[in-house]
C-alpha cells in the first residue's frame, strides 16, 4: 500500500505605494513579509514512512507597472526581489535530516498578470 499526504500554506502582510505615471499606467511598489509551511508524508510496505516539512521566512519589495487595458482591467508586469530564510527536516524511519538555508533572488523574475479593479 502507498499513501501520500501533502498540504502548505503562507501568510503576507505588506503596503504598496501607486504614483501615477499617467492616466493610462500606473507604477506600483512596496515592500512585503511572508511567512509559509510545508508539509508532504509519503509511506510504504517497502520504504516505510518518510516525512519533509520546511518553514520559510522572506521580505519582499515589489517593483510593477500597470497598463489600463479599460473598463476596468489592468495588464501589468512585477520584479520581486527578496531576501528570504529557509528550514528543511527530512525524517526516513530514524534517520533525520536538517538544513538552513538563506540568501538573495529574484522570485517571479518577471511576472505578468491581467488583473480587475472595482
Amino acid at each position: 500500500t502507498h499513501g501520500r499526504l501533502s498540504f502548505s500554506g503562507a501568510i503576507a502582510l505588506g503596503i504598496e505605494f501607486r504614483p501615477g505615471v499617467e492616466r493610462r499606467w500606473l507604477f506600483f511598489h512596496g515592500p512585503s513579509i511572508t511567512v509559509g509551511y510545508s508539509q508532504q508524508e509519503s509511506s510504504s510496505i517497502t520504504s516505510g514512512k518518510h516525512l519533509h516539512s520546511s518553514q520559510r521566512a522572506g521580505a519582499y519589495y515589489s517593483l510593477g507597472i500597470m497598463a489600463s487595458l479599460g473598463k476596468g482591467f489592468y495588464l501589468a508586469g512585477e520584479l520581486r526581489p527578496n531576501f528570504y530564510y529557509s528550514v528543511s527536516e527530512s525524517k526516513n524511519g530514524s534517520a533525520k535530516n536538517s538544513s538552513y538555508n538563506y540568501g538573495f533572488l529574484i522570485s517571479d523574475l518577471l511576472l505578468f498578470s491581467v488583473a480587475y479593479r472595482l
